[in-house]
């Protein structure tokens, strides 16, 4: 919920409504919307191959997949959309281990025909692996990871994704700190 409640923090002017949709697996969508702006957080998604029909505009280049959260932005003057795979392994091997993850969703998910704008491993700890949850690093590669646990992280988390929905470039962005109290 971490996710939802940092959007509609950052967010504050779209009303927000969850709907939950079954198809095959339990779907669960969070909307907020105002005016011509559409956030949505969806959990477990569903993403067909990309020779059947999309489900609510998703699509997988290979075989089917459902990415744990994708965060899409619909506008007149944007469509952005976010993809987080939810590990619960901090160990330096393992993360990076589950970094296929990260790059098979970057490279293989569309939304409305367009590629993730980025896709991050949420992971418990990332002192080992600091270069991966670093924005600019996300900005560069389109791939990362984001350090979740305490409320302060999910707080930048907040901001992180506003940033990258909003197309804000990295420089104007406000730096971040993780428990350890290293800038970002």
């Amino acid at each position: 919920m971490t996710i939802v409640t940092q959007l509609q923090r950052q967010f504050p002017e779209l009303v927000w409504r969850r709907e939950y949709r079954s198809v095959g697996a339990k779907e669960i969508v969070w909307r907020g919307r105002a005016a011509n702006v559409t956030v949505e957080a969806c959990y477990q998604v569903r993403c067909p191959a990309i020779d059947r029909t999309a489900h609510r505009g998703f699509q997988s280049l290979s075989r089917e997949r459902y990415p744990d959260i994708v965060v899409t932005l619909d506008s007149p003057s944007a469509k952005r959309f976010v993809v987080f795979d939810a590990k619960y392994r901090s160990a330096r091997a393992s993360v990076l281990d589950a970094m296929e993850s990260a790059h098979l969703y970057h490279d293989s998910l569309r939304w409305k025909g367009i590629k993730p704008d980025v896709s991050l491993l949420l992971i418990p700890r990332a002192d080992k692996v600091r270069a991966l949850v670093s924005p600019t690093y996300h900005a560069d590669y389109g791939v990362g990871a984001w350090q979740i646990g305490a409320e302060s992280e999910g707080e930048a988390l907040g901001i992180e994704l506003k940033r990258i929905l909003s197309a804000i470039p990295i420089a104007a962005a406000p730096a971040r700190t993780i428990a350890t109290g290293t800038a970002r």
